[in-house]
């Protein structure tokens, strides 16, 4: 097309993709990750996950008095102190150990059972800051994409950019011979992250962890 301005909508797709392309999808699933807790004082507290269940070891989902290091968001994060605990149901809290910037936090999650079934009995829908309403039950089939996968369930964040991508699309694709291919970003904290320094250069960003199977890379380099 040269340089050719042309308006089109993203359900359009399929006209700008070069024959049998290969389109590689994040499954990654939205956790239910924001919990609502109190502090040792009777006050109230919030406690965003950020650890993603895949690297919070748990063998035995069933076993009893579970506990593992992970990380998170906590407010108000003025009035909390090390030691202090968030309670967010019976036996199911989280021990603060280190108070970072911005309300970062680390410390030890402790549960009993399933921490998956827990997270979504107690748990809420991380929805954008800028959203500014209570979460709802439809917000966890809504901020979701096609491709996500509960069982790489541990973002923070929906692949806001796979949101676009519908069933009917998808069908379309396919139909036109083009392959798909999946890993997994667990979408975390950075995505939302201000940028606080006046030289983007020295802007600190914020670690992902990713999973690429085997199948997926062996395509890429197949389609290089």
């Amino acid at each position: 097309m040269g340089n050719c301005l042309t308006h089109a909508r993203f359900t359009d797709l399929a006209r700008f993709l070069p024959p049998h392309s290969l389109l590689i999808a994040n499954n990654v699933q939205v956790m239910p990750a924001r919990l609502l807790g109190n502090r040792p004082s009777g006050g109230k507290a919030e406690f965003l996950l950020l650890t993603p269940l895949a690297e919070i070891a748990t063998p035995d989902p069933t076993k009893q008095k579970c506990r593992a290091p992970v990380q998170g968001l906590a407010r108000p994060a003025s009035r909390l102190h090390l030691g202090d605990s968030i309670h967010f149901a019976p036996d199911f809290c989280f021990n603060l150990e280190e108070i970072g910037e911005f309300g970062q936090v680390r410390g030890t999650l402790h549960w009993n059972g399933n921490l998956a079934k827990l997270l979504a009995t107690h748990g809420h829908w991380p929805l954008p800051p800028y959203i500014r309403r209570p979460d709802t039950a439809e917000d966890g089939a809504r901020y979701q994409t096609t491709f996500a996968d509960p069982a790489r369930a541990g973002a923070i964040a929906a692949p806001t950019a796979g949101l676009h991508f519908t069933d009917s699309l998808r069908a379309e694709l396919n139909a036109q011979g083009h392959t798909w291919h999946e890993l997994t970003l667990y979408v975390g904290y950075g995505t939302f992250s201000a940028v606080r320094s006046p030289d983007i250069r020295k802007h600190r960003m914020h670690s992902e962890l990713i999973d690429i199977p085997e199948s997926t890379a062996a395509a890429v380099k197949e389609a290089k």
